[in-house]
């Protein structure tokens, strides 16, 4: 074959690649006010229970986004990514100095204020999410059209070492 020809054919290949990669990428991440808005929910049941409040923290965050960006770009719905890690493998690995922690994710949920009512109206994730000793949380959430449930959410909820100071957002 000419090198011209295989060239042409490596050329459009390669913009086919990037075309379809760059469009199943996921097209929406958690923005900043929708994480807010998703702690701010979260913090108000547990203030109606009389539990701290929990601070949003950026490591933390950055954990559960790269778990839901994963499951909307693998178009799945687990604790376990697709790299095989649970959550805690997720946490510890990330540098965050956990001692404690828990998670919860959903998938479908469109908003902030449907996925926590979703989470607290689940015995389960109610009690993740309601938990005494943690002071921190992390929120991610990505959206991806074509697969299963278009939306995937994460949260997590950790207690750091003492003397933890978290990183600059």
């Amino acid at each position: 074959m000419p090198a011209r020809t295989y060239r042409g054919i490596v050329l459009t290949l390669l913009a086919a690649w990037l075309v379809l990669g760059v469009w199943h990428l996921p097209t929406l991440t958690a923005a900043p006010d929708e994480a807010q808005e998703v702690t701010r929910l979260i913090n108000n049941e547990r203030a109606a229970r009389g539990l701290p409040i929990l601070s949003l923290d950026p490591l933390l965050s950055t954990v559960a986004q790269q778990h839901s960006d994963d499951m909307a770009a693998h178009n799945i719905f687990s604790h376990t990514g697709s790299d095989g890690r649970g959550f805690w493998e997720r946490i510890v690995g990330s540098d965050y100095p956990a001692t404690f922690g828990g998670e919860v994710v959903a998938a479908g949920y469109g908003s902030a204020a449907d996925v926590v009512r979703g989470w607290m109206g689940s015995p389960n994730h109610q009690h993740i999410l309601l938990l005494p000793d943690v002071a921190q949380i992390g929120v991610g959430h990505a959206q991806r059209s074509g697969t299963t449930y278009s939306h995937y959410w994460t949260v997590e909820v950790s207690q750091p070492v003492d003397g933890y100071a978290p990183p600059d957002s």
